[in-house]
């Protein structure tokens, strides 16, 4: 079924966005020293 690929690859975007986000902002590790 075409939809459910769609669905994953709609995912995956969301997936890669936010790990662009986290790699951009610092760690929590800096924010709480």
């Amino acid at each position: 079924d075409t939809r459910f690929i769609s669905a994953l690859t709609i995912v995956d975007n969301r997936m890669i966005r936010v790990l662009d986000l986290t790699s951009v902002l610092p760690p929590p590790g800096k924010e709480a020293a």
